[in-house]
């Protein structure tokens, strides 16, 4: 990396191919900012073709690296690149994303994949305790809700759930904005609803298997 000696990895990012109505849905939500956060790889910034970030997904990495942060954890099933992301950025080197750079990503065309892929994405990023406030934002969420319904349910109180309220809000406008067709924008609030549920409960799920055994 001629530019600067600390950039060890630049990646691109991805365009979301599918293959069925319910994938096309799936595709607009994988761009969507409230569906997966700041992704720098999801979320592209029209603005910067050339972005500093904190990964970089199917990085060309300079090979230096690997002797000096090691290689990717092959224990962990998944979210091998965000634990190595976080040593790489540990050492004071840098990371980059180039949207130039592009790679097809084909979406799960079917509910049940693409629920299993939230929970398990969710399980592996706390597993491996190498994670950002975005990446947990699901969980707190998903225990916002057990409490939320737990004081409703033993109170009656409405005033437990307009937490809720503001969530389907902000959901339907995201919806309208980044669905690309009517039956996009219908069904993305439940998509966005179901996938963070689904995600914060596999990140419950690995928090009580990781920290209390």
């Amino acid at each position: 990396m001629q530019f600067d000696d600390s950039v060890v990895g630049v990646g691109g990012v991805l365009t979301n191919s599918y293959k069925t109505k319910f994938g096309s849905i799936v595709a607009d939500f994988y761009a969507s900012k409230f569906g997966v956060g700041n992704s720098p790889f999801r979320c592209v910034d029209k603005n910067n073709r050339l972005k500093k970030t904190d990964t970089a997904v199917f990085a060309l990495y300079n090979k230096d690296v690997f002797f000096d942060v090691g290689l990717f954890n092959e224990v962990l099933d998944r979210n091998q690149d965000i634990d190595f992301h976080k040593r790489v950025l540990s050492n004071n080197l840098s990371l980059y994303t180039d949207n130039s750079l592009f790679v097809e990503y084909y979406v799960r065309d079917n509910f049940k994949d693409f629920i299993k892929k939230g929970f398990l994405d969710g399980f592996w990023v706390v597993m491996s305790g190498a994670y950002y406030f975005r990446h947990i934002v699901p969980l707190f969420f998903v225990l916002y809700l057990i409490v939320s319904f737990s004081l409703f349910f033993a109170t009656g109180d409405y005033i437990y759930l307009s937490f809720l309220f503001f969530y389907f809000l902000i959901s339907i406008l995201f919806s309208i904005r980044d669905g690309r067709s009517f039956i996009g924008r219908v069904f993305l609030p439940f998509i966005f609803l179901s996938y963070h549920i689904s995600y914060g409960c596999g990140s419950l799920l690995s928090f009580l298997k990781r920290y209390f055994k």
